[in-house]
């Protein structure tokens, strides 16, 4: 690789029933000494409405699939239900369900117990 990088940002917006919308910004140089594990970590992450508040996941590129955010957050598969975009998403769908900046996610946790 050449002294740094050039690295060109883009954000793509979806919306149920509209066409995905893409922003690119211009690009940018990025200096050796940015480059690597923290360069990842940091453009690793979507930012997602989790039961109607803004949360940042770190170490997910968009389009991971639900199961991984379900392990990202540390939530036990058997105990969740998960509303994804205003829809159900069945537990055997997990995998093929992709998540995306922007997406919102409504999480009920089961509890057990009581008489």
């Amino acid at each position: 690789m050449a002294e740094g990088a050039r690295l060109e940002s883009v954000y793509t917006a979806r919306y149920p029933g509209f066409e995905s919308l893409s922003l690119r910004h211009k690009p940018y140089d990025v200096p050796d000494s940015l480059l690597g594990k923290r360069l990842r970590q940091i453009h690793m992450a979507l930012t997602i409405l989790l039961n109607g508040n803004p949360k940042e996941v770190n170490g997910l590129e968009e389009g991971a699939a639900l199961s991984a955010l379900i392990l990202a957050l540390s939530l036990k598969a058997d105990r969740v239900a998960v509303e994804h975009n205003g829809a159900i998403a069945p537990r055997r769908t997990w995998d093929a369900v992709s998540i995306y900046s922007g997406d919102k996610l409504e999480v009920v946790h089961f509890v057990g117990g009581g008489k």
